[in-house]
């Protein structure tokens, strides 16, 4: 006799598409070398990372740890150098990369990145040993846009703006005191227009008309004192001085 199952009772077959719910249940995976030292620590839900995934230096120290949501990265991952020293933190939705990312050198942060979708996008910062900002950017969309500043030693010693990850309009650099060193004209990254740059106090010692990266004419040379002077006749202190900005 055959007893009919109850009507609120389910029933459960192969070919019925339901899963048992043991295996849905993340199972531990752990590899460890030769030595049996453990070098690594996954857990899987049906054959995908689903979890948390850690993986070790020989000498136990984390050298990764991230957390996956159906084999994609979701959530914070750090990673370590074998001194336990931290070499990056970075935010994931989903696989991408989204949020503040942190990269470190020697465990001094050295940059943060904000992301979305992957592409860098939203504020930025570069860092010098001593912990001061060396440059200030904003990115859209993977690219690099608008007002950016860079800095030596706390001082500002560039002002530019980027259009589509290029050069556009006014650069302004400065020497470590802050004073004017000179400013120039960039169209699409190219030289377009006067670069002027200044005698320590202002005062103009040269200028350069340029067009698609090209100069026109013969330079204007000033002295100190705002005297015009002839290109053969400039004084050792104005070559000195273009040849220090020429080099940095």
């Amino acid at each position: 006799m055959v007893t009919a199952p109850h009507p609120l009772e389910p029933s459960v077959s192969q070919n019925d598409g339901f899963t048992p719910l043991q295996s849905l249940a993340p199972e531990r995976l752990d590899e460890r070398d030769e030595n049996g030292v453990l070098i690594s620590r996954t857990w899987l839900r049906q054959g995908v990372l689903h979890g948390r995934l850690d993986r070790f230096w020989p000498n136990g120290k984390p050298q990764l740890s991230a957390n996956y949501e159906a084999g994609k990265l979701d959530g914070l991952l750090y990673q370590f150098d074998e001194q336990g020293q931290p070499l990056q933190v970075a935010a994931y939705v989903q696989g991408r990369q989204h949020g503040l990312s942190r990269v470190f050198v020697q465990g001094r942060c050295v940059s943060e990145q904000n992301y979305v979708d992957d592409l860098a996008h939203g504020p930025a910062v570069t860092y010098q040993n001593d912990g001061q900002p060396s440059a200030k950017m904003h990115f859209v969309k993977g690219q690099i846009e608008g007002p950016t500043r860079f800095f030596h030693e706390g001082r500002v010693v560039r002002n530019a703006v980027y259009q589509a990850g290029l050069l556009e309009g006014e650069v302004s650099d400065f020497d470590r005191d802050g004073g004017l060193i000179q400013v120039a004209t960039y169209r699409a990254n190219v030289l377009e227009g006067p670069l002027r740059r200044y005698w320590p106090g202002g005062a103009l010692m040269e200028e350069v008309v340029y067009s698609q990266g090209v100069p026109v004419g013969q330079p204007r040379r000033f002295d100190i004192k705002g005297r015009q002077l002839d290109n053969d006749q400039a004084q050792p202190g104005l070559l000195a001085r273009l040849e220090k900005l020429v080099r940095g």
